[in-house]
């Protein structure tokens, strides 16, 4: 929520990740989970896609939330903290890199569990920093793969980064 990032800022972090998905209309939307059902005040179950922004805009979340678009987002916090922006549909990406388009991208991660979309991220937009990310249980059995061998999904993906689960990373010792 916005209120989420602005505490953040205020407690000195270094910067802020957030999830987006597609409103059933195209918005792009700063939400976590796929369906409403875990955060919404109405018991709502519905996907993210399934339902229009208008509506998304006005539905109340747990603790008097609402959900904002990711315009609101990056007009508010792109010029005070890095982000990191993790695209979980393969809709959003297309609609994201519009929105950050002409706009200082430094300080701009892009993230997803899709290889795919890393790869597409790297030809639309090759000048704004990529990140891969590995550990869950894929959903791709192409992923199955990548996930045994990270260095090949990352020189594969183009992403510059690489984000996994601490269980596929060990601490090296002396």
């Amino acid at each position: 929520t916005l209120e989420a990032f602005e505490q953040a800022l205020a407690e000195g972090a270094d910067g802020i990740e957030l999830d987006v998905h597609s409103s059933r209309d195209g918005e792009v939307v700063v939400f976590h989970d796929e369906t409403l059902e875990r955060l919404s005040a109405q018991g709502d179950t519905r996907r993210v896609g399934e339902v229009r922004w208008a509506e998304l805009a006005e539905h109340d979340l747990k603790g008097q939330h609402r959900m904002p678009r990711l315009a609101t987002v990056l007009d508010q916090f792109l010029d005070r903290i890095p982000l990191n922006i993790e695209i979980k549909d393969r809709w959003a990406l297309e609609r994201v890199l519009v929105l950050l388009e002409g706009r200082p991208c430094e300080g701009v991660v892009l993230s997803s569990f899709s290889w795919d979309a890393m790869v597409w991220a790297g030809q639309m937009a090759p000048h704004i920093t990529r990140a891969w990310i590995s550990g869950d249980p894929p959903l791709n059995p192409n992923d199955v793969v990548r996930d045994a061998w990270p260095a090949l999904g990352l020189r594969s993906s183009g992403a510059q980064r690489w984000h996994t689960h601490s269980r596929q990373v060990s601490r090296l010792t002396d």
